[in-house]
């Protein structure tokens, strides 16, 4: 019997122990809401402390993981707040709120993609302070370099949540520099500088500074470089037959300056261009190239839905030669979302004359050409970018022998290159000319399949200067055999843009 009343005396003594350490489970609400208590009053640690407790009874209370989530946050320690919020949604999957918390998280540790994810998703849902939402969605964009999307998650953040209307105009501003917008940002950007918000404020003026050697009207390049050609061609489908020249190797020496002047309006832009571009040979001079081209281009500043139209003339002379002639109309629209993701469709209308005329009728190749086609980008990882697309090209010439149809894919993959501004470029391209008639020159049937496979790096000396580095490879097979080629061609070129 004495026994029995120590046993349960012990039992008592071990049952007191261990509820002294934790809150039995009558006891756990208290540290519950006393954690969301310290959490609201910014007490942290001691918020931290409470909702462990919780979870130490009561593990599997959803509610307590994601307030542990949201103090964590506080904390600033992402990687433990956005295990708490998965865990909380794992439990109950209508807190929707955990959403907001894990984007914000990401976005926090520089997963900009995934980031932009959740808070979309938590955008789509109801939430009941979408301000947040709204502005780390817009944070997301801006580093994604989706200035579109970013200006238009500001716009509504600052329309729903005041307290936050200054930083969000802030980057507004920002968002219409990197577009290019350099008068709207201006105007934006000093609006900021009589707030009350000091730090606003300093962004602002240090942004305006910034912007002084930006965005001026008038900018001007120079392209310096050297190409080794392992088969010069002029013109695949505009000179002699590429037999006359095949395997004929020869180093160039390119220049290229080019001017532009910006003008940037309340909803368009008008830009004017102008170009020289001369190339000339180390042995065959009879192909060395010179012309120049303008051109005028007006777009729209719409935020959602911009296109733009644009006149070009294009003159070229081949040695002392004049070699051809051309104009073009083209228009296109660029769509933006609020997902890191743009598209472009675009039509061209395009009307060539060569000067020297061709001995046999069949072979005359002025020409008016029709082209329709789309392309999407996907950006990623900072300088990162992905595209791709296709087009169709109708060329209807005044000679038989170069009516065709052109469809044609594209791709590209730019890469940057660790935490410098250099960036590792791939591009291809596959097209088939589907010429319509029989040749006269061959009497049968030409079509054409041709790959064109394009690789450089770009080294961003510093603001002004360029440096690249590249290799072109173009191989054009045909059902003639006087059209077949294969061609490599290497280059080193600098850039300087003022």
């Amino acid at each position: 019997m004495r026994f029995r009343i120590l046993l349960s005396v012990g039992i008592c003594w071990l049952a007191g122990l261990v509820c002294a350490q934790h809150p039995p489970p009558a006891s756990w609400e208290e540290s519950f809401n006393d954690g969301v208590l310290l959490l609201a009053e910014g007490s942290f640690q001691k918020a931290q402390e409470r909702f462990k407790e919780v979870l130490v009874v009561f593990p599997e209370h959803a509610l307590t993981h994601y307030y542990l989530g949201k103090t964590y946050t506080a904390l600033g320690d992402y990687e433990k707040a956005l295990a708490a919020y998965k865990e909380a949604l794992r439990l109950d999957s209508s807190l929707l709120e955990a959403y907001s918390g894990m984007g914000i998280c990401l976005y926090q540790i520089g997963q900009y993609r995934e980031a932009l994810r959740m808070l979309t998703l938590a955008d789509q849902l109801w939430m009941p302070d979408p301000g947040p939402v709204l502005f780390y969605s817009g944070l997301a964009s801006y580093q994604l370099k989706n200035y579109h999307a970013c200006k238009r998650f500001m716009e509504r953040c600052r329309a729903l949540d005041p307290d936050l209307e200054f930083v969000c105009r802030y980057y507004e501003g920002l968002a219409e520099a990197n577009l290019g917008r350099y008068a709207s940002a201006r105007r934006e950007l000093a609006s900021l500088l009589k707030v009350h918000p000091q730090p606003v404020r300093e962004a602002a003026a240090d942004s305006l500074k910034a912007l002084e050697t930006q965005g001026k009207p008038f900018k001007f390049s120079l392209e310096l470089g050297v190409e080794y050609d392992d088969n010069v061609i002029l013109q695949p489908e505009g000179e002699p037959l590429p037999t006359e020249v095949s395997n004929q190797r020869d180093w160039r020496l390119v220049s290229q300056a080019s001017f532009l002047y910006r003008r940037d309006f309340r909803v368009s832009e008008l830009t004017i261009s102008s170009s020289l571009y001369h190339c000339s040979h180390s042995r065959l001079s009879a192909y060395d190239l010179s012309g120049s081209s303008t051109s005028l281009l007006v777009s729209s500043n719409s935020k959602t839905f911009q296109p733009t139209l644009e006149y070009k003339y294009e003159y070229y002379l081949v040695g002392n030669e004049k070699y051809l002639g051309r104009h073009s109309l083209a228009t296109s629209a660029m769509i933006a979302s609020e997902y890191p993701f743009q598209s472009q469709f675009f039509l061209l209308l395009e009307s060539t004359r060569f000067f020297q005329s061709s001995l046999v009728p069949g072979d005359e190749r002025d020409s008016t050409a029709y082209l329709c086609g789309a392309r999407f980008f996907i950006p990623f990882a900072g300088d990162g970018l992905f595209g791709f697309g296709a087009s169709y090209k109708i060329n209807q010439a005044e000679g038989s022998n170069w009516d065709y149809h052109n469809p044609q894919a594209w791709l590209q993959w730019t890469i940057p290159l660790g935490h410098s501004r250099s960036t590792l470029s791939f591009s291809g391209i596959l097209e088939h000319l589907d010429f319509d008639h029989v040749n006269t020159l061959f009497g049968a049937t030409r079509d054409d399949t041709r790959v064109t496979l394009k690789g450089s790096v770009t080294f961003r000396l510093n603001k002004n200067w360029h440096l690249s580095l590249g290799h072109t490879y173009l191989r054009n097979e045909s059902t003639l055999p006087a059209y077949e080629y294969e061609r490599n061609i290497s280059s080193l070129f600098a850039t300087c843009m003022f």
